[in-house]
């Protein structure tokens, strides 16, 4: 999958990384306070959707804490 994105729209760091495992790609989006929000909560939320994503994508995972 070769996705370029325009990044006017995505703010600062908020394209944490990717990562790929042959056709397969992982992207993760966060800002470092929402890592260091995750970092010190007492519980995790974790949620995986079909549904709601457009192609190229198929899947995602959201990671919550409150």
């Amino acid at each position: 999958m070769n996705i370029k994105f325009d990044h006017d729209f995505i703010n600062g760091d908020f394209l944490d990384g990717h990562v790929r495992v042959g056709n397969e790609r992982l992207m993760i989006f966060s800002t470092e306070q929402q890592l260091h929000h995750l970092l010190h909560a007492r519980r995790w939320f974790v949620d995986c959707t079909f549904k709601s994503v457009a192609k190229p994508f198929y899947q995602l995972f959201s990671i919550h804490d409150f």
